[in-house]
């Protein structure tokens, strides 16, 4: 969002309008650096590979979940004794 506010006067009367071009942009056009591309394009070299949220839910395996404290400290030792 600095980039956009950036190039912008932020009190001009169709700031919206602004913003919905600058969206499309970042989103569809501008190559972002750590992916190489757009993430629109992104977006759709994945989607064949990615699963609907009930194929997630049916896959799902509770007990072989391993739940880590948020104390690193804590965790590491809970590890070593395991």
């Amino acid at each position: 969002m600095e980039e956009f506010y950036a190039t912008i006067n932020i009190d001009a009367p169709n700031l919206r309008d602004y913003l919905s071009e600058w969206q499309h942009f970042y989103n569809w056009e501008r190559i972002h650096g750590s992916i190489g591309m757009p993430p629109i394009d992104r977006f759709f070299a994945l989607i064949d590979n990615t699963p609907f949220w009930e194929e997630v839910i049916e896959k799902y395996d509770q007990s072989s979940e391993i739940f880590r404290e948020q104390n690193y400290q804590l965790d590491q030792r809970l590890v070593e004794l395991k």
